[in-house]
């Protein structure tokens, strides 16, 4: 068997037990993935490669062979979106005024990762400044990475986790690290087919991570397989003293995790499923029901909710940004937004070529930490009233909606989603619903394919988004586990061989 046969597609337990049965050796594996990198470099998933890592990947072959003990992500190879700080490759954020930032550590999460022998092969490209500098933006387009193209062809990429997504999409790596504000890990996830959980805010640190705001963000693994999320998640969940939202971490049930993934979790199960008039609803409907699930339709309108978001970004965006900046782990020669916004002006084309209207905007707002707050709190009471409410209500298991049609209430919530894929569209009806996940919720300008045609023989993906209250992370995970496993909508991208 060949390289392509014995990885591809494979999954983190699959690759764990290849390598033990001596089919390849950690080099190989990085070398595989690094080939496919430089193969795929039109895709721009990729801003960086860690020279370190064939360096790791033989000291692990070393220990695999001396019968070592191994951490539980050994031989896993894992793609970081570069807004996370580590020590052996520079954080960008896609931007042009932060292309040389380093720290002096690893972000927290790195450091579980590695704790547990994963091997990071490099760092992700993604929406400059996690899509939150422009309006318009680019879904996927950063000065320093250059457009990201979806894996299945000529579609939006989605933002701001786009190289993340399409990494693992591609086969880039076994799984990635990315990160969301408000729908920046699940909506480029549905468009490139894989899956991805946006964790309940504070299970995941944000330790040296550059913020949009610490009211909402998360790191979020994603994979091409529920397991493979799984897996990550365990490792990363961890208390971190450093992150004000930790508590989080403290209260959340580790025993979760011992009781196994199961095709068999809808049965008896109450959905509550968010009406839309489409196919894919149809679809959706009789798949549920045929995993033993009781439907019961809700009728949600995000928009007429009163969620206020952009002042908590606003704020954040300055404030959060600032103090990231001054960090003592971090070098640059960036203290603030002002310098950012100040660089960006000496040569526009070159470093903001779609303007940085959300970060002047930011400057421009005079909002005290103290209405900041408040905000945070009403949007909050706001989005964990309906969640809650609607849970309550109809005595719900669980919630479940197309890709980011929840994102403002989970987002503002600081409560979990996991998506995983639902099917393809083929110009049918469904292609009229427009989700939109940018952080900033911005009009998205599709990045230049020069002329590319779709080349996908599926259509453009879409994934079905399992929604919960507080820590209800593991039990969406089993939702996505049953739902991957009845259906099997994930297909290898046919623009990848």
């Amino acid at each position: 068997m060949n390289l392509d046969q014995l990885i591809l597609e494979k999954s983190i337990t699959e690759i764990q037990e290849a390598l033990m049965n001596k089919l390849f050796t950690c080099e190989d594996l990085v070398r595989y993935y690094m080939s496919r990198i430089e193969q795929h470099s039109d895709y721009h998933a990729v801003i960086c490669i860690n020279e370190k890592a064939i360096a790791i990947a033989k000291e692990q072959d070393l220990r695999i062979q001396a019968g070592a003990d191994m951490g539980t992500l050994f031989g896993t190879v894992v793609l970081l979106k570069d807004n996370i700080a580590t020590m052996d490759m520079p954080t960008t954020v896609g931007a042009d005024a932060l292309r040389d930032m380093t720290a002096t550590r690893d972000a927290f999460v790195v450091e579980k990762l590695k704790q547990a022998d994963a091997i990071i092969i490099g760092k992700a490209n993604l929406s400059e400044w996690a899509n939150f500098m422009s309006e318009p933006s680019s879904n996927g387009f950063s000065v320093v990475g250059g457009p990201t193209k979806n894996a299945y062809g000529d579609y939006d990429a989605g933002g701001s986790s786009s190289g993340s997504a399409v990494g693992v999409s591609l086969n880039l790596a076994t799984v990635s690290i990315g990160s969301e504000t408000c729908g920046s890990l699940i909506y480029p996830a549905s468009m490139n087919g894989i899956v991805t959980l946006k964790p309940t805010v504070g299970l995941l640190s944000r330790d040296l991570v550059m913020p949009i705001t610490e009211a909402q963000d998360t790191l979020g693994p994603m994979g091409r397989c529920v397991e493979d999320v799984w897996s990550v998640f365990q490792v990363t969940l961890a208390y971190d003293q450093h992150d004000p939202k930790a508590q989080a971490a403290l209260e959340f049930n580790q025993s979760t995790f011992d009781e196994p993934l199961s095709e068999d979790y809808f049965k008896g199960k109450r959905i509550g499923l968010l009406k839309e008039a489409s196919k894919r609803h149809e679809q959706l409907t009789s798949e549920l029901m045929a995993l033993g699930a009781t439907i019961i339709e809700l009728d949600i309108d995000q928009e007429k909710v009163g969620i206020d978001m952009m002042p908590v970004l606003r704020y954040g965006i300055k404030e959060d940004v600032k103090t990231f900046l001054n960090s003592s782990a971090i070098n640059c020669n960036m203290t603030c937004l002002e310098d950012v916004v100040a660089f960006n002006k000496i040569n526009p084309e070159k470093s903001m070529p779609y303007g940085q209207k959300h970060f002047e905007d930011a400057l421009g707002e005079a909002i005290t930490k103290e209405a900041y707050e408040k905000k945070v709190e009403s949007n909050y009471k706001i989005s964990s009233d309906i969640i809650d409410g609607n849970m309550k209500q109809f005595n719900l298991d669980v919630m479940v909606s197309f890709v980011t049609d929840l994102a403002y209430i989970y987002a503002t919530a600081g409560y979990p989603a996991v998506i995983v894929p639902g099917g393809y569209t083929q110009g049918e009806e469904d292609n009229n619903h427009a989700d939109n996940g940018s952080d900033n919720q911005a009009n998205n300008l599709n990045p230049s394919r020069d002329g590319a045609e779709c080349h996908s023989q599926y259509g453009e993906p879409y994934g079905v988004t399992f929604v919960g209250t507080y820590l209800d992370d593991a039990k969406l995970l089993r939702y996505a586990y049953a739902y991957e496993k009845g259906t099997k909508h994930r297909k290898m991208p046919s623009t990848i061989i």
